[in-house]
């Protein structure tokens, strides 16, 4: 069964998934400018850039472990 998520928890979700896919990015070796090419942020159409890619970096390295 497919849950529907309402918009702030689907928006959060998504977020998480680039979040995810970007540290797995980073931890095989590409450098944050590769990553930050790689992917488009879907409200701008651009690329995110290589600042961004720090931040969510450093964000999940504070976030508690589970």
């Amino acid at each position: 069964m497919e849950i529907k998520y309402h918009n702030h928890t689907k928006r959060k979700k998504e977020a998480m998934d680039l979040w995810l896919r970007v540290a797995t990015d980073y931890n095989n070796g590409l450098s944050a400018t590769k990553i930050a090419k790689r992917y488009t942020n879907p409200k701008t159409g651009k690329p995110y850039t290589r600042e961004h890619i720090y931040f969510i970096l450093r964000k999940l390295s504070e976030s508690p472990k589970a």
